[in-house]
């Protein structure tokens, strides 16, 4: 059944009590009538309304709204419309409507647009930019003010993505010297006490479940446009502090758990320092102890050492007495050359540090070496001391057969 719009009428929609000062809402009623080629219309019809600039054609600037089963009775009805603040800035515009049976699905466009015209309050309220501040007295209570306006002797809520503020702003001072400056008295945390006296500004999250499986993760994020870092916690069960970069908030850079340990390439550190990863430090680590991985399963491409070739190389390789620019020149080392390991044993990954794998593994090559040619001295030796065993033996017969012979001589002679 084809729809026409034979009677249509515009009008504001005045609302509110009598009051000092008054403000008109955003939402105006629209009244029109419907009629097909068998007559007025009657019953339940859904009715879209979508705002032009222009009579035909164009893009919409506002809606469509739709308004779902409204009555119409003998052709008559009325809808109550709202395209907000933003749109009514002194523009022309039309309003085009389109109407279907309630529940249906296409709607039948009515034409032409209809222009929209403005009330004798929305004349008026044209005017009011114009009035002087001077010419404005009395006072608005705070109940006639709108939710979105902020009291300074209540506790107001701060929603959506709005730029509030300017300047400095600071909460307990009124000289802040940063963007956001908080200054407050606090008390001092004793030994072994919560920490919680001391705390200034609290990031939390009331939502249920965080990325890492933990409840109640929250952050601060870093970045000009977008968040590029962050630092994350979470609490309640699985205390930890998170550090992520590069705007991607998958396994942490670092972390700090429950325990204190700090993990480095990993959310799961076992000791007080955890990394994954290659360590580079200008200065001197202290330890009491240093455990190096050697495990069998962690290592590959085997070959077999000459500990001969690494003896003799070891004999020949420069040894000095020096310090490091970075020390004191009191503070003094004894050992290679970076430079000179390198050439002679092609160790590592560059020539401008020395494993202390490959300082010990050379170390035992070349004492395994040493070994090995005392052994075969020893071998020598014990192989000369059985020949000179054995001459001993041989001459001891000797001599006692010379001496046989001399007595058997010497009696013959008498």
């Amino acid at each position: 059944m084809k729809l026409f719009r034979t009677i249509t009428l515009c009008v504001a929609l005045i609302s509110g009590a009598s009051h000092t000062v008054f403000g008109q809402g955003t939402s105006f009623t629209y009244q029109g009538r419907l009629s097909s080629s068998s007559g007025p219309v009657s019953g339940l019809r859904d009715v879209k309304f979508t705002l032009f600039s222009v009579a035909s054609g164009g893009s919409a600037v506002a809606g469509p709204l739709t308004i779902s089963a409204v009555p119409v009775s003998n052709g008559l009805f009325t809808a109550t419309l709202d395209f907000g603040s933003a749109v009514f800035n002194g523009s022309s515009y039309w309003l085009e409507l389109g109407v279907v049976t309630n529940g249906g699905v296409v709607f039948d466009t009515l034409a032409p647009r209809q222009l929209v015209t403005p009330s004798p309050y929305a004349v008026f309220a044209a005017k009011a930019n114009s009035v002087a501040a001077t010419n404005i007295t009395g006072l608005l209570p705070d109940g006639q003010l709108s939710s979105n306006v902020a009291l300074r002797s209540a506790i107001n809520t701060f929603v959506g993505s709005s730029n509030l503020f300017t300047g400095n702003v600071g909460i307990g001072t009124t000289s802040p010297a940063k963007t956001l400056e908080v200054s407050a008295n606090v008390g001092p945390v004793s030994p072994g006490g919560s920490v919680e006296s001391s705390v200034i500004v609290r990031v939390s999250n009331p939502a249920a479940t965080g990325n890492f499986t933990s409840p109640n993760v929250a952050g601060i994020g870093f970045g000009r446009n977008s968040t590029r870092q962050a630092i994350v916690g979470g609490t309640f069960g699985n205390d930890y502090l998170d550090f992520f970069t590069a705007g991607l908030l998958t396994s942490p850079q670092m972390r700090i758990d429950a325990n204190g340990n700090v993990g480095i390439g990993t959310n799961a550190p076992a000791q007080r320092l955890h990394v994954i990863g290659n360590i580079v430090s200008s200065g001197t680590v202290t330890a009491n102890g240093v455990l190096l991985t050697s495990d069998r399963n962690a290592k590959e491409n085997f070959r077999p050492v000459d500990n001969q070739a690494v003896l003799a190389k070891v004999a020949t390789l420069p040894l000095s007495e020096w310090s490091y620019k970075t020390e004191s020149a009191s503070v003094m080392h004894m050992g290679p050359m970076a430079q000179d390991f390198q050439a002679a044993f092609q160790l590592g990954s560059d020539d401008k540090h020395i494993s202390v794998v490959d300082a010990g593994g050379v170390a035992l090559a070349a004492i395994q070496g040493l070994n090995q040619k005392v052994e075969s001295q020893r071998t020598q030796l014990e192989q000369r001391d059985a020949e000179i065993v054995e001459l001993k033996s041989a001459l001891k017969d000797l001599q006692e057969f010379v001496h046989s012979l001399d007595r058997k001589l010497n009696n013959s002679a008498h």
